[in-house]
């Protein structure tokens, strides 16, 4: 059985993402200082996340919701700009949906296909909704490489996001998730200095240690206190997660369950390996620039710096 999905405007979806925010997402018009995170799923979302806000409010920093297709930009605004933080946006939307402003800034995130496929596969059997518990790799393997899963293809993705930033580097970053974790201090300054915010020495060692991987996860499970029950967002989360009456939230490690490089490695076949090689070797070169083979031969890819 698949994993059950939604399809709004012929985009597939998560089952938490109604049409109505996944509309009004769409038809957003972002402010001159809007600053998204844009990522396929799987591929360091909550991670940018957590070092571009704490990038912008310094210690104590909050993360609010802001997954523009659950909320809707309405319920983004009333997190952010209610309490006097600039928008910072989370969105898995094809590039041809994002909202687009010349003027806001947009941190892409990539990652090896591989470790996205099996985190993701994680991610889709620990959430009730998508009603696939019993699902098994070599099943969720064959619908990735088909494209038949939330955002479609993983590949079209890659090249969408590589090409983006092609087209505008003015207001685009893109990072891969590997070259983040390789190097945190270089990752945190090159965000930092993309969004023009200065950072000491000093801060940049407190941001690594606030965006650490425990952290995240248990930011995951916190982020909604401070959301008052009343608001959008508050009435967006239990609409999204709600089925035959019940309220069904995420586990916490549904959004950050290992944050590893190479956990691949653990779960899929050799042949499912080669496949995914030989699809990312068939990339433009400027694609496959943003990564390089470890030089003992070890099959993951890590970031050209």
């Amino acid at each position: 059985m698949r994993p059950f999905h939604r399809i709004h405007e012929g985009c597939r979806v998560p089952p938490g993402v109604l049409e109505k925010p996944f509309k009004e997402a769409i038809a957003y018009q972002p402010r001159d200082d809007d600053i998204f995170i844009v990522t396929y799923q799987k591929s360091g979302t909550h991670w940018a996340s957590t070092i571009v806000n704490h990038i912008l409010q310094g210690a104590n920093a909050k993360v609010p919701p802001n997954y523009l297709e659950m909320y809707g930009p309405a319920a983004v605004n009333e997190c952010h700009r209610g309490v006097g933080l600039r928008n910072v946006i989370q969105s898995h939307l094809p590039v041809a949906l994002l909202p687009w402003n010349s003027k806001a800034r947009y941190v892409m995130v990539v990652r090896d296909p591989k470790d996205v496929l099996v985190s993701l596969f994680h991610h889709t059997k620990n959430i009730e909704l998508y009603d696939y518990s019993d699902g098994t790799i070599e099943h969720f393997y064959d619908e990735f490489i088909a494209g038949r899963i939330e955002y479609g293809c993983y590949f079209r993705a890659l090249l969408d996001y590589y090409w983006l930033s092609i087209r505008s580097p003015q207001n685009t970053l893109l990072l891969t998730y590997e070259g983040i974790h390789q190097d945190k201090s270089a990752a945190v300054k090159k965000i930092a200095s993309f969004l023009d915010v200065p950072l000491t020495d000093q801060r940049v060692a407190e941001i690594i240690d606030e965006s650490d991987i425990r952290k995240v996860r248990a930011n995951c499970t916190t982020k909604y206190d401070s959301v008052s029950a009343t608001s959008t967002a508050n009435k967006r989360l239990l609409e999204a997660y709600t089925k035959d009456g019940k309220f069904l939230p995420p586990p916490p490690v549904a959004f950050a369950r290992k944050g590893e490089v190479g956990d691949w490695k653990n779960h899929l076949t050799t042949q499912m390996v080669e496949e995914l090689d030989a699809r990312m070797a068939a990339m433009p070169e400027g694609v496959q620039a943003l990564w390089k083979r470890h030089a003992d031969g070890r099959n993951h890819l890590i970031c050209e710096q």
